[in-house]
């Protein structure tokens, strides 16, 4: 093609993105979304590839064959990078539970009235006492208000969580067969 073909060309398209803004960013959008999980595995095989390289070359130097230390290294990272995300859920969970029933336990007191279990007495607890039912009417419209923004940031949470499994799949599988794909790049190229 010639270059005023190819210009023409990406002048056309442009203006077609542009004046269909909404359909394009729509568009967009979706594709984002559908490429998140290899964009997830991508990353996650090259930090991943480290640690492997690591178990290669270093522990598990004396094994001859090479597959076998590929997959004896793809194990040990493997369970090494699942005990550390399972640790970490361990150490995160427990934290949320205990925060969510000290809450939990602060509501038959504010629902009676008693406000001495969360603020004490003194002249603020006598503040918010005289205050209380206007700023419970207006918390029950928040809370009213925040629970379809909660369902929808708890189907941002499980749909991330599959994106994350998903690139993770996709990204060990890149380390496991990466002669392959340079190979095959090779040839493309």
């Amino acid at each position: 093609m010639k270059r005023g073909t190819k210009l023409l060309l990406a002048v056309a398209a442009a203006l077609l993105i542009i004046f269909n803004l909404d359909r394009s960013l729509d568009l967009f959008g979706k594709i984002g979304r559908a490429a998140a999980p290899l964009g997830i595995g991508l990353i996650l095989a090259l930090i991943l590839n480290v640690f492997v390289r690591f178990f290669d070359e270093i522990v598990f130097l004396k094994i001859g064959r090479k597959k076998l230390k590929r997959t004896l290294s793809l194990i040990t990272v493997a369970i090494v990078f699942f005990g550390g995300m399972t640790g970490l859920g361990f150490l995160i969970v427990p934290e949320l539970i205990a925060n969510v029933n000290s809450v939990k336990t602060l509501f038959p007191s504010l629902q009676s009235g008693d406000l001495s279990a969360v603020l004490g007495d003194g002249t603020i607890g006598t503040f918010v006492a005289e205050h209380f039912s206007g700023w419970i009417a207006e918390g029950a419209k928040s809370v009213a208000n925040a629970i379809p923004d909660a369902k929808e940031a708890l189907k941002s949470i499980v749909s991330s969580a599959g994106n994350f499994l998903m690139g993770l799949l996709l990204g060990v599988l890149m380390i496991a067969e990466k002669e392959e794909i340079a190979g095959g790049l090779k040839k493309m190229a």
